[in-house]
């Protein structure tokens, strides 16, 4: 099959698959109308999930030609599963905190992502959560980098959904705040750290909260 030929079915391939996309996003999206059920399910669930489930979004830059560089969003549905500490690999990097913590492993991932304003992203991230059907799992977490965008949008979505700052961006910040008070790298600061990074692990977000504002 030559380059040319190869290109023309892929891209005709791809258009079809966007604009099924937009036109499922559309109608998970769209006003109830007169006489509709709660209960009406407007997207057809595919490897719907159960139990515990994450919900992440994310923008990252990417680089188009003739374009220059753009933001790509991008949502991902997971299930949860949580496993006993004892099966952690032995040499597993900087798997926890403690070595008595559960084991949690993310999987049966399922993805969205576009050249997306934030606005654009809530219809397709909504749409997707309704694919695997999150909205009636029992529990639902969303795991991200705390950005204002992302919170909005999943609040307005999935407002059940408990948000949770990453553990590698909430760790970054506290180091900007030990350097700007205690300087860079010094042993005052990094006892500080520590002592934020246990208080954040036991769920002790007031305590951490009052030190960062005093």
């Amino acid at each position: 099959m030559s380059s040319d030929s190869l290109r023309r079915i892929t891209e005709s391939w791809g258009r079809r698959v966007e604009e099924e996309r937009q036109e499922v996003a559309e109608r998970a999206n769209a006003p109830a109308q007169r006489g509709e059920s709660p209960q009406t399910r407007r997207v057809v669930e595919v490897r719907p999930l159960t139990g515990q489930v994450n919900l992440s979004t994310d923008g990252g830059m990417v680089l188009i030609r003739d374009e220059g560089w753009k933001e790509v969003k991008l949502t991902t549905i997971s299930k949860v599963e949580v496993r006993p500490a004892a099966e952690r690999p032995a040499k597993e990097e900087r798997a926890s905190r403690r070595a008595e913590d559960p084991l949690v492993r993310l999987k049966e991932h399922s993805y969205q992502a576009g050249l997306w304003d934030a606005d654009t992203m809530a219809l397709h991230q909504y749409a997707e959560g309704l694919r695997r059907g999150i909205d009636r799992c029992q529990r639902l977490s969303s795991v991200n980098d705390g950005a204002p965008w992302i919170e909005r949008i999943t609040d307005l979505n999935f407002p059940e959904a408990v948000q949770i700052v990453d553990w590698s961006h909430a760790e970054g910040k506290l180091w900007k705040v030990s350097k700007a008070v205690f300087g860079d790298q010094s042993p005052e600061g990094k006892g500080w750290i520590e002592r934020r990074l246990d208080h954040l692990w036991a769920g002790k977000v007031k305590k951490v909260e009052s030190a960062l504002k005093a």
